[in-house]
């Protein structure tokens, strides 16, 4: 039986039976991993954390066929400061639904990994809201960016979601100027430009909605931001 070590984040979990769960787990190396933690929810130990969503740990499990059983795990990053804080954590599990709906198992995902710890840590260290959303916003293109999705950029006026286009074209959504050039600067990694657009928090996310649409339009997802903060009161 292969014994396997590795940092990675967890992304998931489901309950099983009275005291089992399986947890899914980001690894940089093997992308998407469900592992199935034998009497964790029994346990009085403090490393249950680490078996919770939202942790970054240590995990050693034992390869069995195409199954995965823990065998060990211990704390790396808790992200304390985003589950104390409502808006922190309802962005943090839209991020990491997201994640789990793109990857796959036994692949490579260096630079998804990466850049979503980048994310978390920002989010778990930054008090400014509207600083959190546009690093966000930054988050969805890169994904846009890894799926070989970036838009093409003829004109300033609709996004062909179709296409792949932003044009003068008259077909797809029709983006208001400002929009346009928020998008262009994501896809310059213009954070200066950026900020100097002094969008409104409402307004990043009615841009980061048109790019998850785009999203939506071809891996067949239903993301809507929007709907994770119905209760939050935005400027």
């Amino acid at each position: 039986m292969e014994l396997v070590s590795m940092e990675a984040l967890v992304i998931g979990k489901e309950e099983l039976g009275e005291s089992d769960r399986f947890i899914t787990l980001l690894n940089k190396d093997h992308g998407k991993i469900k592992v199935l933690i034998k009497g964790i929810r029994k346990s009085k130990n403090r490393e249950i954390y680490a078996t919770e969503p939202l942790v970054v740990g240590e995990y050693k499990f034992r390869k069995k066929g195409e199954s995965y059983i823990n065998n060990s795990f211990s704390l790396i990053k808790p992200y304390l400061k985003i589950k104390e804080n409502f808006f922190k954590l309802e962005l943090s599990l839209y991020l990491i639904k997201l994640v789990e709906k793109i990857t796959y198992e036994n692949i490579n995902c260096k630079k998804l990994y990466s850049t979503s710890i980048k994310a978390l840590d920002y989010i778990e260290n930054t008090k400014d809201k509207n600083k959190i959303l546009i690093m966000f916003s930054f988050f969805i293109y890169k994904i846009i960016e890894y799926e070989g999705l970036k838009p093409k950029f003829l004109g300033k006026t609709f996004f062909n979601y179709e296409k792949g286009y932003i044009d003068d074209s008259g077909v797809g959504i029709k983006l208001e100027f400002n929009q346009y050039k928020y998008i262009e600067f994501l896809n310059f990694v213009d954070i200066d430009a950026v900020n100097g657009l002094k969008f409104s928090d409402i307004e990043i996310l009615k841009t980061i909605n048109i790019l998850e649409n785009y999203l939506n339009r071809h891996l067949h997802l239903e993301l809507n931001i929007i709907n994770y903060f119905r209760e939050e009161k935005w400027t």
